[in-house]
């Protein structure tokens, strides 16, 4: 009898447990539920780049490979796209993420701008180009536009200007300038096509005035290198002999305090670095992003935007030449001058042959001038240029 009560005792108390614990478990169901359906479910991540959502205005994102500060290259796009914001306010938002090195994180960046709904986006430097692609292609509803570059997707066209243009005009007032001396500098970066154009442009506009003119150049394999360009400039002063350097970094500010340190003209592209070699800055080579973006805008706010190369110089406004420095008397000015509504009116083409490169080799027949496309894609320079590195 016993152990019949002791069963019977054993099995009321698991039934009585089960039966709590059910209890236990509905009330706690209950709860959940209840927690749950006050929650809006997984907070999502926070923009990092300040996108307007549910906006009527196009979302238009910039990546820099440097600062906006540098006064050169990355502070020109910058510009324009401050530009492109006064021309435009009431139809377009734009944000720029600086200092975004040519490697996965470009991507990144652009991938992460996408999500948060930017519907353009501008990536302004050359060695952008892969990465532009490869995120275009995961990205079908956002428009890229890649500077410099010559690889387009339907989704993504590619832009750059004339700078070739004042660049040729750069080299005539150097040699105007120089009144006799047949060696220039020139300082930059890479041996890669953007940089031949300008060099070639600057050599042969110094030759348009002396056939006679070097250029002897110096590469730094960087682009933002003070100590390394301060050196060569100071090289290329002490040991050729050089009337003026051109310097194509992305600041030139150290170069053309180089310069004028030094005792020689100083030319610069990107902007007005008067203020920084108030002695012997000559001009220099200017874009104009603000007129091309604020177009690209309007073409893809218009629905007419295709993935077409867009390109321009004096003629549409993309490019300019740079403020006058003191040393620059007024006939070297007025010639100057005339040259740019020459060139603007289609009256004289840069590159025009026939040319030669360094070899001797034609590489423009005479009567040929080459396109835009073609500029872009240059791999060789012109015969009397100095210094670059074999391939």
């Amino acid at each position: 009898m016993s152990v019949t009560v002791e069963r019977q005792s054993t099995s009321s108390n698991t039934h009585f447990r089960s039966r709590w614990m059910v209890c236990v478990l509905s009330v706690v169901s209950i709860l959940l539920v209840a927690f749950l359906s006050g929650c809006p479910g997984p907070k999502q991540p926070e923009s990092i780049y300040g996108f307007e959502k549910n906006s009527s205005k196009l979302q238009i994102g910039f990546l820099t490979v440097g600062p906006t500060s540098d006064f050169g290259f990355n502070y020109q796009h910058n510009q324009g796209r401050l530009a492109l914001e006064a021309m435009m306010r009431d139809r377009v938002h734009t944000v720029v993420a600086e200092n975004i090195p040519e490697t996965a994180d470009a991507e990144r960046v652009m991938q992460r701008m996408s999500d948060e709904g930017a519907n353009l986006i501008f990536a302004t430097s050359y060695g952008y180009l892969d990465s532009t692609l490869r995120v275009a292609q995961k990205n079908p509803n956002v428009i890229f536009m890649h500077c410099l570059g010559t690889k387009q997707a339907p989704n993504m066209g590619t832009y750059s200007a004339a700078l070739w243009e004042p660049a040729y005009v750069s080299g005539m007032v150097a040699a105007m300038t120089a009144k006799g001396k047949h060696n220039l500098g020139f300082v930059t970066s890479y041996p890669i096509p953007p940089v031949f154009w300008i060099i070639n442009a600057f050599t042969l506009g110094a030759q348009s005035v002396d056939k006679t003119i070097t250029v002897d150049s110096v590469f730094t394999n960087s682009w933002n290198n003070p100590a390394a360009e301060t050196e060569a400039v100071r090289s290329l002063a002490a040991n050729k002999g050089i009337a003026a350097v051109y310097v194509l970094v992305d600041s030139p500010i150290a170069g053309v305090q180089a310069a004028d340190r030094a005792g020689i003209y100083s030319l610069a592209q990107h902007a007005d670095l008067s203020t920084f070699a108030p002695r012997g800055w000559l001009t220099g080579s200017v874009w104009n992003w603000g007129k091309l973006y604020e177009e690209v805008a309007q073409s893809v706010i218009n629905k007419t935007w295709t993935n077409k190369h867009i390109s321009g110089g004096f003629k549409e406004g993309y490019v300019s030449l740079a403020p006058f420095g003191i040393a620059v008397d007024g006939e070297t000015q007025k010639k100057a001058r005339q040259t740019v509504d020459r060139i603007a009116a289609g009256q004289l083409s840069v590159f025009t042959g026939p040319i030669a490169d360094g070899d001797g080799v034609e590489k423009i027949p005479a009567g040929k001038s080459l396109s835009a496309e073609e500029v872009l894609t240059m791999d060789w320079v012109v015969r009397g240029v100095n210094g670059v590195p074999k391939k």
